[in-house]
């Protein structure tokens, strides 16, 4: 699976950030200190793995948006909250069709099981 966009919206110093044209392999942000880098960091862990650095965070991570590669398909991987420190994780296809969070687990697949059961 290889990251190909990333937009986080309404959070931290990157309030509308759009990141296009990740390519495999390394890329790199850089930013001053409080920039940002960390609130993106969890973003992405959180749409993939579901968890952040600490429970008590969870409310604090950002929404936003991941656009992946999986075998030649696309798919895009959205966390929301609900304004009611719930969040909502959602995994569609480019089209817009949802596909849910079992394609994501297959995608996954190296990840053990009770870490998997805690996710969703």
């Amino acid at each position: 699976m290889k990251i190909t966009q990333i937009n986080l919206t309404g959070h931290g110093a990157w309030p509308h950030l759009h990141v296009d044209g990740l390519v495999p392999g390394l890329n790199v942000i850089h930013t001053g200190g409080r920039g940002g880098k960390s609130t993106l960091a969890e973003l992405v862990a959180h749409l993939l793995f579901g968890r952040t650095r600490g429970a008590d965070r969870a409310a604090s991570v950002a929404n936003g948006t991941l656009q992946v590669v999986n075998d030649s398909n696309q798919f895009v991987l959205e966390l929301k909250h609900d304004g009611q420190g719930r969040q909502q994780l959602s995994v569609s296809a480019a089209n817009g069709e949802d596909v849910g969070t079992r394609w994501l687990r297959s995608a996954l697949g190296d990840v053990p099981a009770d870490k998997a059961a805690e996710l969703w």
